[in-house]
């Protein structure tokens, strides 16, 4: 088997482990989420979510930025004796994931390797460095 056929299979195997996990993704982002922490504004009930719903709120939580209460524990006696609220300021990672989804930008992903043949931009650079040497040596 040569070498560019052994790499064709990897690759192809790759791609389909991918969908797979793709797809798995998808189902999981469909199901349930355990906790109910989303409130209905309208109603001012709790609602079940989805787990892509749960973890699309925490991206926007995330980005916009957040006071959560953290419970203040007694060293001695291992009880809660109070609340203290903790600031988790804007991340600027979820913000621009979000601004570049709602652009309808592609999310940026590292080019498969094509078994080491230069790219079309690779040979044109290749030709017009060569010419610029055949003029300079006139």
């Amino acid at each position: 088997m040569s070498k560019d056929t052994r790499k064709s299979k990897i690759s192809n195997a790759r791609k389909k482990a991918n969908q797979i996990l793709t797809q798995f993704i998808r189902e999981i982002a469909e199901e349930e989420h355990e906790r109910v922490e989303t409130v209905d504004e309208k109603t001012g009930d709790f609602r079940v979510v989805t787990k892509g719903e749960a973890l699309a709120r925490l991206i926007w939580k995330s980005a916009l930025g957040y006071v959560e209460q953290i419970d203040i524990v007694d060293k001695q006696t291992g009880k809660v004796v109070g609340k203290k609220p903790m600031y988790f300021p804007p991340d600027k990672t979820y913000v621009t994931m979000i601004f570049d989804r709602l652009e309808g930008k592609v999310p940026i992903v590292e080019a498969e390797k094509d078994g080491g043949k230069a790219s079309v931009a690779d040979k044109i650079s290749g030709q017009t460095k060569s010419r610029l040497n055949k003029l300079a040596k006139k």
